[in-house]
């Protein structure tokens, strides 16, 4: 069995006309977030995308931030109709901090073994971002999103949005790069320059 990435790789494929997937493989952290989240995003609002399911078997880690984009994109396929947002055969490791979280309960889950084996069909999503503005909007958004929750995930976070926010306001402003170029039509999706703005939810 091939050794599995530490610092994380995401890949992506159609799995039907509706249905969206993406395979986690080592670490999922902030540096993954806002690529997933602004491909998603994309595919929800113009690619047909009803669905999104993400492939956990092969994640060693999930960082808040990943676990906050996670939800920000639970609410928006909740927005756009009868959709959901499923994770797939969730790594012992993941469902230990899932439920250290108290994220359990929030998330539809399929137990079934994720896809796994050879990447035939699958596209690694690029990382980059030369956007600093954009990746630390995510950030806190991310963050956001679980103070959000009720209980004791919503209770740990509150301070650090706070925390945050006050940071933010203190720091001075980061130039953004030029637009991005328009993202190809996603029936055969790529994913959209990393740079660019998430919808805002």
């Amino acid at each position: 069995m091939a050794a599995t990435p530490p610092q994380g790789v995401v890949r992506y494929r159609w799995q039907d006309p509706t249905t969206l997937a993406f395979r986690v493989e080592g670490r999922a952290t902030m540096v993954q977030s806002l690529p997933l989240r602004k491909l998603a995003e994309y595919c929800l609002d113009h690619g047909g995308a009803r669905d999104i399911r993400v492939e956990l078997g092969d994640c060693a880690h999930m960082d808040s931030t990943f676990m906050g984009t996670l939800l920000t994109l639970q609410k928006s396929v909740q927005k756009h109709g009868k959709g959901a947002l499923t994770l797939v055969g969730v790594s012992a490791p993941c469902s230990r901090i899932l439920h250290q979280m108290g994220l359990d309960d929030m998330f539809p889950a399929d137990a079934a073994a994720a896809a796994g084996g050879a990447n035939e069909g699958w596209t690694v999503l690029p990382l980059e971002t030369d956007d600093a503005n954009a990746f630390k909007r995510n950030v806190r958004q991310a963050h956001e999103v679980l103070a959000d929750v009720p209980g004791k995930c919503g209770e740990q976070f509150q301070g650090v949005v706070r925390c945050m926010n006050q940071a933010e306001q203190q720091a001075p402003p980061t130039p953004s790069p030029p637009p991005a170029a328009a993202v190809p039509a996603a029936n055969n999706p790529t994913p959209p320059a990393a740079g660019g703005e998430p919808s805002s939810r």
